[in-house]
């Protein structure tokens, strides 16, 4: 896959590459709170936890937007929405897990809900 970096440097819109293009990056949780959670910043992210469950909180996105995480950890980390927001459906700005060596893929359905797909 293309980095969406790459896309755009060749005359692809910003928008448009962001979506089609693979961005990897890996990031460590610190804390549990969503206020103070690890922010997931590009499309593929590893995470890894530190200690014990540690948060990571999806960007702010527009509809269409997926992003997708896999916990490398022995120990599961919590993924949050951005505050006021929902996963699956769940209660405002609640935490889903992803356990370890388990994968996660979210995409924003609405303004304020995100839908996910746990990994095998």
């Amino acid at each position: 896959m293309t980095a969406p970096a790459s896309l755009m440097g060749v005359g692809m819109p910003a928008e448009q590459a962001n979506r089609v293009g693979t961005d990897v990056s890996s990031k460590t949780g610190a804390t549990t709170a969503l206020a103070t959670a690890t922010p997931i910043t590009r499309n593929y992210t590893i995470l890894t936890t530190s200690g014990g469950q540690t948060a990571f909180v999806l960007p702010a996105s527009a509809i269409g937007a997926t992003f997708e995480v896999f916990n490398t950890s022995s120990t599961t980390a919590l993924l949050f929405p951005q505050s006021g927001e929902t996963i699956d459906n769940g209660s405002s700005s609640a935490s889903v897990n992803v356990a370890q060596n388990k994968s996660r893929r979210f995409t924003k359905i609405t303004a304020t809900g995100w839908a996910s797909l746990l990994g095998a």
